[in-house]
């Protein structure tokens, strides 16, 4: 069917000498790393379509992040300082508090999985899932290292930090590639 587009990328390949079930393969496996939804193969083909996202859905989306950014921002919120006799219980309270915005962001990332987004969104969800565990896993040494009364967790607290940042940037310009771990 001709849309009167150009696509954005075309190969010329030689086909000839493949047989039908090879030709459905290469195919069907081209469909696939392009990220396109397949319907069941079969012997005398299949189909397959990439979702577009509806205003609706990305409506959703949008509000969602809202609610991402608003949960970071109140996690973030400048940090209580305690007196040394009060320090371990509020602090710990605390600590705890801001832990629990990650746990709902986290969740909230997970519910976007169910929207038919564009790979690039869901891509960018994934990074988002990184973020939210990595400040999860920050929170339960910080919160380790206050219960313990110890620094011993300064190295790992230490690390963490620097992924948050790397992940920060890319979130914030996704040109910057964070390593995957």
């Amino acid at each position: 069917m001709d849309t009167g587009t150009a696509p954005r990328y075309s190969e010329t390949l030689q086909l000839e000498d493949l047989a039908k079930e090879q030709f459905i393969a290469l195919a069907a496996e081209t469909a696939r790393v392009l990220g396109w939804t397949i319907s069941p193969v079969t012997d005398t083909g299949f189909t397959a379509f990439i979702n577009i996202p509806t205003d609706e859905m990305l409506e959703i989306y949008e509000a969602e992040m809202e609610e991402f950014a608003e949960n970071e921002q109140n996690s973030l919120k400048q940090i209580i300082l305690f007196d040394a006799d009060e320090q371990t219980d509020d602090e710990l309270e605390d600590i705890k508090r801001r832990k629990e915005y990650w746990l709902k962001n986290l969740a909230l990332v997970d519910r976007l999985d169910g929207l038919q987004l564009p790979r690039e969104l869901m891509q960018h969800n994934e990074q988002l899932r990184r973020y939210c565990k990595l400040y999860i896993k920050s929170y339960d040494l910080y919160y380790k290292a206050v219960a313990e009364e110890t620094d011993k967790y300064n190295d790992q607290l230490s690390s963490n930090s620097q992924e948050i940042m790397i992940l920060a940037g890319y979130l914030r310009n996704p040109s910057i590639k964070p390593k995957n771990n």
